[in-house]
């Protein structure tokens, strides 16, 4: 398979998907918040692409969108004292197992890179291990924000300082 990634900024007309998978997946950890409210987040983020944050990559197959990350300043209510972040790892279903995921992580880090930034933070309730695989490392468990979650979420960093 041979998907491209492209900054969101590159295909506008996709905030409308990107707004929709992330509402479906977290909106229910953002009380208060809601579809239209991802929709113009994403609008945003779409028009201010450049150096500045929060900023988004898509995974492109044959100009269909098949998957999603950002680079954002905080995503975690309770460690705003932390930053940037990976955020919003989204591949569709149909796609998931064949390296996306991967590939926007990759992308994000290496944008971190490009940015000066020495460590990349993300939190998950359901993919450590894959995360662990690509080189972030488990700081601690956290409380989750989303009543319907079972387990904690886990907080885990990426050094991005390459070793001398």
């Amino acid at each position: 398979m041979s998907f491209k990634i492209h900054p969101l900024s590159s295909f506008p007309d996709a905030t409308q998907i990107c707004a929709a998978w992330s509402f479906g997946e977290w909106g229910q950890s953002n009380p208060g918040k809601n579809l239209s409210d991802a929709v113009e987040r994403y609008k945003k983020t779409a028009r201010d692409m450049d150096d500045n944050l929060p900023a988004s990559w898509l995974a492109i197959l044959d100009n269909i969108v098949i998957g999603m990350a950002s680079l954002k300043i905080s995503d975690h209510p309770d460690l705003l004292n932390l930053s940037p972040w990976l955020a919003s790892v989204y591949v569709h279903t149909d796609y998931r197992g064949t390296g996306v995921a991967k590939a926007l992580c990759l992308h994000v880090k290496k944008e971190a890179q490009k940015r000066g930034f020495d460590k990349l933070y993300l939190f998950t309730h359901t993919a450590e291990s894959m995360y662990s695989k690509l080189g972030w490392q488990k700081i601690r468990e956290l409380k989750t924000h989303n009543p319907a979650q079972q387990n904690p979420d886990i907080l885990m960093v990426a050094d991005l300082i390459a070793p001398r």
